[in-house]
């Protein structure tokens, strides 16, 4: 699962800031787009953490 979890975050825009916009239309408005940025990274760390754990 940590493999495909790397590949949905690396699918992702650098910043997110462009996904902003849709997010707080869904009623996120809490999230702006560092926010969304930091939480991807921090999602792939935890991934890369665990495939690295693997080896």
């Amino acid at each position: 699962m940590a493999c495909w979890d790397v590949v949905a975050a690396l699918s992702t825009p650098p910043r997110l800031a462009t996904w902003e916009a849709t997010i707080q239309d869904q009623g996120r408005t809490d999230l702006d787009g560092d926010t969304l940025t930091a939480r991807r990274d921090s999602f792939l760390r935890a991934a890369l953490n665990r495939l690295a754990d693997l080896g």
